[in-house]
């Protein structure tokens, strides 16, 4: 049975920002509401309304700017609707809003596709984004947080899936277009490139995952959480750098500083215990056996095999510290990070970038009953 009812709202806006229509044929229904718009805020509209009338006026037959003017009316007017609402089995009340840290920048401006360019919301790489609904599976509404806990006025941004086929369309064109012209240069070069491993871009579509083979993984938004600064809580701080660079030098260097504040993390390794040596002060000595089970319940953040014995790097083991009301200092693969981003520890990441050749011959001088090191070796730290 068809419900048609009428409804109103104070208008405090000069223009109707942030709701928008479509047509099917003759009929208009209400598009997207943004959060915090008027509509969206009196709660009698909702997305896939049909709308009637508006004022009194009858909408069908008339075009989409004209619709739009007469929604639009005057600042401090109210506007009556007449409409026939959607039913609430379509509408999701358990939405809850989350956050994520944008990795490209994005303007709504130069974006051809976007429904509204409008309510389009411009943002940049590294800003953090509340996402306020996902109904859309092609754009979401999302506003800017600021770092003084401000918010933006709500807009329309790609969503994830939207935006990954874009970035991996646009990274996989170059490099087509790039062999192409190789090829015509040296014919030889294909059957060369033939035999290389090729690499390959994930990005989800669903359950499923699809890849193109470009190079990297597509990163467009990277879920985060809000939380509050807490005395009790010490976030670990994790140095990454080209192997040389002098990492260990500024990990030993911090600690010594205050051994109350900072700590080393403790290894875990199936190594025998060498005279002198404390389990869980030198390392945490287990068998291979117990290390590989650790390892299956992925318990460590990297781990790596030398001269037939396993070393690693243990989230309890950096929890310790934490738990102590220290600060975890630690050394990680850049490799580990996705790892580590996903372990709950939310450290610090530091990266420790190489010096000027002359400067890194300079610091990296030996004693006169060992050989310098040889100037290329330094290339491969730099």
């Amino acid at each position: 049975m068809m419900c048609i009812v009428s409804v109103s709202f104070h208008h405090y806006t000069l223009c109707m920002q942030g709701c928008t229509i479509y047509k099917q044929g003759e009929a208009v229904f209400v598009g997207k509401l943004l959060k915090g718009c008027d509509a969206e805020l009196s709660e009698v509209l909702r997305e896939g309304d049909e709308v009637l009338e508006v004022n009194g006026v009858p909408v069908m037959g008339r075009s989409t700017d004209e619709i739009v003017r007469l929604m639009s009316g005057e600042a401090g007017v109210t506007l009556a609707f007449t409409i026939i609402p959607i039913h609430d089995d379509n509408i999701d009340l358990n939405f809850e809003p989350k956050y994520v840290r944008a990795h490209f920048n994005y303007s709504p401006k130069t974006d051809d596709e976007i429904p509204c360019q409008p309510l389009g919301l411009r943002f940049e790489k590294g800003d953090i984004l509340e996402i306020s609904n996902q109904d859309d599976p092609d754009w979401w509404q999302a506003r800017k947080v600021f770092d003084d806990g401000a918010e933006s006025l709500p807009g329309l941004i790609p969503a994830r899936h939207r935006q990954q086929q874009r970035e991996a369309l646009t990274r996989s064109y170059p490099l087509a277009k790039a062999m192409e012209d190789q090829h015509r240069k040296k014919k030889g070069l294909m059957s060369r490139l033939s035999r290389k491993k090729k690499k390959t871009v994930f990005y989800n579509q669903g359950s499923n995952q699809s890849m193109l083979a470009v190079g990297d993984e597509v990163v467009t938004y990277e879920d985060v959480v809000r939380m509050e600064s807490s005395a009790h809580w010490r976030r670990p701080i994790v140095l990454i750098g080209a192997s040389g660079v002098g990492k260990g030098t500024l990990i030993r260097k911090l600690i010594n500083s205050d051994h109350t504040r900072f700590a080393a993390v403790v290894q875990h390794t199936t190594r025998l215990v060498h005279p002198g040596e404390v389990n869980g002060h030198t390392y945490h000595f287990v068998t291979r056996e117990e290390f590989e089970l650790d390892i299956l319940q992925e318990r460590f953040l990297e781990h790596e095999e030398v001269k037939g014995q396993l070393y690693g790097t243990s989230v309890s083991a950096i929890k310790k510290i934490v738990e102590s009301g220290r600060v975890p200092v630690l050394d990680l693969q850049p490799q580990s990070l996705k790892r580590v981003r996903y372990s709950g520890l939310m450290p610090y990441v530091v990266l420790v970038a190489s010096p000027r050749l002359e400067r890194l011959v300079v610091t990296r001088r030996v004693g006169p009953e060992r050989p310098t090191r040889r100037r290329t070796s330094f290339q491969f730290i730099i």
